[in-house]
């Protein structure tokens, strides 16, 4: 592959700019340099003049695009080349790859100039519909296996304009960190981009604004189907959310009380004696704590000796919660 030559503030604010794009997240210089440690042509004089390799440039875009949780793997090198030697492993779907796949070069080269003409994406259900009644389930999962290969090449390419998901704006990572506002076009009460790089990045579960914490677990409760009240931030005497079975009206008595507690220390038993409190006052059917840690053996201990309504989602929990959330790798139909 060739070369191109770009002073090193283009070479910055080119990744910046297809990161932003490809993954709707606004990177600070210092999170890229931190996200490259030791590579080496983002330090130093910005007018400085920079020869870069093509699958420099693309590799480093992988690192990047995967370090905000953005694509599956780091590695830059298509996945469509490893695919023949994966199913080159299985006997039973070998042959089956080897049949769609030349059915899906034909259908590409058959639609390919149609669709450049006229700017619409490339519709590959026909594809997928041959490979059913030829093949049976099997058929489809070889398409699949496919498809999503030639679709992740696509999304980490430097050189596509197609990306797995249409952004409506560009989240800054920072937000995530020190902003309280929840308002986002990508979630109810939590950022799907914020979500995606969680994924990745689990350990930063600890530093992230305590006003995001509240929405991430309203988020969950939200996309698993429950009406969820988020309380106002301060000043909402510690009941952090209200969640009913959703159909529920919320002049009902509300079936969980949550309480969240991002910290790292081990949450102590006057938080579920306080939340087991509102449980009753509020005629709750039980209390939910939501910590980056977990009780501690006294609170526990209390729960247990008391019979107090009152359970609780750890860090491993958590991080449970945000695996289900995450934007999955895949998706229907090739695009620009």
């Amino acid at each position: 592959m060739g070369a191109f030559h770009l002073r090193r503030i283009e070479l910055v604010t080119s990744l910046n700019e297809l990161v932003g794009y490809k993954a709707g997240l606004a990177l600070t210089r210092k999170q890229m340099e931190g996200i490259l440690k030791g590579y080496a042509l983002l330090h130093g004089d910005d007018d400085a003049m920079l020869r870069v390799r093509s699958e420099e440039f693309d590799d480093v875009l992988c690192k990047l695009l995967y370090a905000v949780g953005n694509i599956s793997s780091p590695d830059s090198m298509p996945r469509i080349f490893r695919l023949y030697h994966e199913f080159k492993k299985n006997r039973r779907l070998f042959p089956i790859y080897v049949a769609v796949n030349e059915r899906w070069n034909k259908h590409i080269a058959s639609v390919a100039d149609e669709c450049v003409r006229e700017a619409k994406p490339i519709d590959v259900s026909p594809v997928f519909l041959w490979a059913g009644k030829e093949y049976g389930a099997k058929g489809l999962k070889v398409a699949t296996t496919l498809f999503d290969a030639v679709q992740e090449d696509r999304q980490k390419s430097s050189l596509s304009r197609f990306r797995t998901v249409e952004w409506k704006d560009e989240a800054d990572l920072n937000g995530l960190f020190f902003s309280e506002n929840l308002a986002t076009p990508h979630g109810e009460f939590f950022d799907q981009r914020f979500v995606d790089f969680l994924s990745h990045n689990f350990q930063s579960i600890d530093q992230i604004n305590w006003r995001k914490f509240e929405g991430l677990t309203c988020e969950f409760f939200h996309r698993v189907g429950f009406y969820v009240e988020i309380g106002k931030g301060r000043n909402d005497d510690s009941v952090d959310a209200r969640i009913w079975k959703k159909g529920k009206s919320a002049k009902k008595p509300p079936l969980i009380l949550v309480q969240c507690k991002r910290q790292k220390e081990k949450v102590d038993k006057v938080v579920v004696k306080a939340l087991h409190a509102d449980v009753v006052y509020e005629e709750a059917k039980l209390g939910l704590v939501v910590t980056s840690s977990a009780l501690s053996p006294g609170a526990r201990k209390v729960c247990k000796a008391r019979s107090y309504s009152v359970l609780e989602s750890n860090r491993e929990t958590l991080k449970k919660w945000i695996d289900a959330m995450r934007t999955p790798y895949s998706g229907i139909f090739l695009g620009e």
